[in-house]
């Protein structure tokens, strides 16, 4: 609820599960019945990353709030053949200029198109960013994005019911959501640019 940043030892202000997205936590936007519409308050959505020591650390949407300008989320799974054709592209399009001038990427991969699978994580997480690293190089644009996975699927079904990859662009001062696709970047990409 709204006092999450002031109590719950070291969970902080996200505390996962259904709480944590219905207010937003602590000086994160009030939000509203959808998450899945232009102008809607993202919910603040909690995921868990590596932590590069082996274990994780969880982290949530408002841990970037009001300290980025614009935030492309992503929500894929590891065999979505769509979403392995937008991973080829997130690289290139996270360009450092973009990075230091207020854009983030935060690129939540949810398991399997059959299901979700938490217990596989971090691990599997890892060997999919090294992997990644390998193919486009250690370049500031791959350190930049923040990888997650999530243990809680109740936020993530206020964004969507169905359809991989997601790909939301959120504003970072409002956390309101200017854009809401499922196809991947190349798509919208073209529609943007009419071709």
């Amino acid at each position: 609820g709204t006092t999450g940043g002031t109590s719950g030892g070291t969970t902080g202000g996200t505390t996962g599960g259904t709480t944590g997205g219905t207010t937003g936590g602590d000086d994160y936007p009030k939000t509203g019945a959808t998450s899945n519409k232009i102008n809607d308050v993202a919910y603040n959505l909690v995921w868990f990353s590596p932590d590069g020591k082996g274990g994780e650390k969880q982290m949530s949407l408002k841990d970037f709030y009001k300290k980025k300008k614009l935030i492309w989320l992503i929500i894929s799974t590891y065999d979505c053949p769509a979403c392995q054709q937008e991973e080829q592209q997130i690289g290139e399009i996270n360009l450092p200029e973009y990075y230091n001038n207020g854009f983030q990427t935060i690129h939540i991969i949810n398991g399997l198109l059959s299901g979700p699978q938490p217990s596989q994580e971090p691990a599997k997480i890892v060997s999919h960013i090294n992997e990644e690293t390998s193919k486009y190089g250690t370049n500031v644009s791959m350190k930049n994005i923040v990888y997650g996975y999530l243990k809680d699927q109740s936020i993530f079904y206020k964004f969507i019911k169905q359809g991989y990859p997601l790909n939301v662009m959120i504003d970072g001062n409002t956390m309101k959501i200017q854009k809401i696709w499922k196809d991947g970047i190349q798509m919208v990409l073209k529609r943007w640019l009419d071709y």
